[in-house]
């Protein structure tokens, strides 16, 4: 069966390597999606086991569509016409979601509307906005329109421990990203400061206990019901023997990262502290940390450009300190002028964009200057 995987901008190849590591198969990227083939027992335990998406579809239909209204209806009209519905919703009730980004002549709820009337015509199913039985994705992205079977039914990227947020605070399928690029290993020990609410730790406890972020949410799988597949089956949660260290200088942050890592189970897997950049050399041992995961914060109005450098300056000090000779850094950042002129020992060997809604970050691999 010909399935997509949708993700952010900037986790494509992310979400590939999860299709190889989960499925072992091939997959093509493609701005924002992934496309594989799978059968219904490995599509439902892709979506339950990966990290980096935000939705998997049983693919019926991949179009390119215009900016206007009445032409892309026929477009979509033509394309799903001769699709058996009935195969997948018989008498059930089901709903028709959209996501759209790109400037059209139209909206996401008129597009959902079009594509539940045909569902209807084609099929005993009955529309339900409030308890669907079945949901089916539309996802239009520029002039890209690809549609189909929702196998969660939710957004995969957002994670029912992240309950406490902070200013800051990331989605889960980009902080999973940042542990990915940091290349972390069973036996290492992390540093993950300016922890913020705690995403990073958190993505990176459950992937290294091999935890599902799904795992308390499987009654909401609605195709793994619908396809009668027990979701416990993909359970094999293992214990872990990494260090991860969380700190923040703020007690509101580490109050929430607390909170939250309670909620995803896997809070003794974390070593959690207040603790400020200035103080990292009284509390980790000299070149005991295999790698650092950062959200370095930004100039603002509480803090501005003279203020943020030295801050950048004494991070990176610190971890002079506190690193192994040759391990990584990963920095995730919205603006990154002055974090360039304060890097003093260390350099970038790669970077890559991600977006969070409409928030671009750029995220910096640094290793030391040899």
């Amino acid at each position: 069966m010909k399935c997509l995987a949708i993700t952010a901008e900037g986790l494509e190849q992310l979400a590939k390597q999860e299709i190889k590591e989960i499925l072992n198969k091939t997959a093509l990227t493609k701005k924002t999606v992934v496309f594989f083939d799978a059968e219904k027992k490995e599509l439902v335990e892709f979506a339950y086991k990966a990290r980096s998406v935000k939705r998997i579809l049983l693919l019926i239909a991949n179009i390119t569509i215009t900016t206007e209204k009445t032409k892309t209806i026929q477009l979509i009209n033509a394309a799903i016409k001769d699709y058996d519905f009935s195969a997948l919703v018989s008498s059930k009730s089901f709903k028709v979601e959209c996501k759209r980004f790109g400037n059209h002549q139209f909206n996401s709820l008129e597009i959902a509307g079009e594509i539940s009337k045909t569902i209807a015509a084609k099929s005993n199913a009955v529309i339900s906005l409030n308890a669907p039985e079945v949901i089916f994705h539309c996802y239009i992205h520029n002039n890209n329109l690809y549609f189909g079977l929702d196998i969660a039914g939710f957004n995969l990227s957002k994670r029912d421990y992240n309950i406490f947020n902070t200013q800051n605070s990331l989605n889960g399928a980009i902080a999973y990203s940042l542990m990915r690029d940091a290349e972390l290993k069973e036996g290492e020990t992390l540093l993950n400061h300016y922890a913020n609410s705690g995403a990073v730790a958190i993505e990176t406890a459950l992937f290294l206990t091999n935890k599902s972020v799904n795992f308390y949410k499987k009654d909401k799988f609605l195709t793994a019901k619908l396809w009668n597949i027990d979701l416990k089956q993909f359970d094999k949660i293992k214990a872990a023997n990494t260090k991860i260290i969380c700190y923040d200088k703020s007690m509101h942050n580490i109050t929430a990262l607390k909170k939250n890592a309670q909620i995803a189970g896997i809070h003794k897997e974390l070593s959690i502290g207040r603790v400020d950049t200035e103080w990292l050399d009284t509390k980790i041992d000299e070149k005991s940390v295999d790698k650092v995961i950062a959200a370095l914060p930004i100039p603002s109005k509480v803090i501005g450009d003279k203020d943020i450098a030295p801050v950048y300056k004494e991070f990176f000090y610190q971890l002079d300190y506190v690193l192994k000779k040759k391990h990584l850094i990963v920095i995730i950042i919205e603006k990154d002028e002055l974090l360039k002129e304060c890097m003093d020992k260390f350099e970038i060997i790669a970077e890559k964009k991600v977006l969070q809604g409409m928030r671009e970050y750029k995220v910096f691999i640094m290793k030391r200057k040899d």
